[in-house]
């Protein structure tokens, strides 16, 4: 069957809509009023286990999918598994870039007349901060960027078309 991570990733959010459908349902089906019908337990459970057995084998496709798939970024080829893992410490390593470029300057205390004080200055002027603030930003978005282009990438896989219903 050929597959892209976009059909991938749109199967998992499917089976697990279902999953939470079901635990809701769970705890209501212990007990019931006279002849009121309800699915059993037994058949909630049941239903449970499917979906997790099915976002289980779509997600052992998915990895399969994210090692095959190459993405460059800049000048660095990488799998689309790599890529997606580099993304949180990107976008960690962005907003501290960007949190250095727009700190407030409190150099100047208002409520002290003391001309003695030494403050602190800063190590990296706003000029370099902000450079290195895009440049890692950059590194980010082109990350991001290949890893939205590499899920449409089709590949095949033999699987069962029912796990994507």
């Amino acid at each position: 069957m050929k597959v892209t991570g976009f059909l991938l990733r749109g199967a998992i959010k499917r089976w697990e809509l279902r999953r939470e459908t079901m635990r809701g349902l769970f705890a209501g089906s212990i007990h019931i009023y006279g002849d009121q019908e309800k699915e059993t337990p037994m058949a909630i459970s049941e239903k449970i286990r499917e979906a997790e057995f099915a976002i289980a084998g779509i997600q052992m496709i998915q990895s399969g999918y994210n090692l095959r798939v190459k993405v460059r970024v800049g000048d660095e080829d990488m799998s689309l598994c790599e890529a997606v893992k580099r993304i949180g410490g990107a976008s960690r390593l962005e907003k501290m870039w960007k949190d250095v470029v727009i700190e407030r300057d409190d150099r100047y205390d208002r409520t002290s007349r003391n001309s003695d004080l030494e403050y602190a200055k800063r190590a990296i002027s706003e000029k370099d901060a902000l450079d290195e603030a895009m440049r890692v930003s950059d590194y980010a978005a082109g990350l991001r960027a290949a890893v939205a282009v590499a899920n449409a990438a089709v590949l095949e896989f033999d699987v069962s078309p029912n796990l994507f219903e």
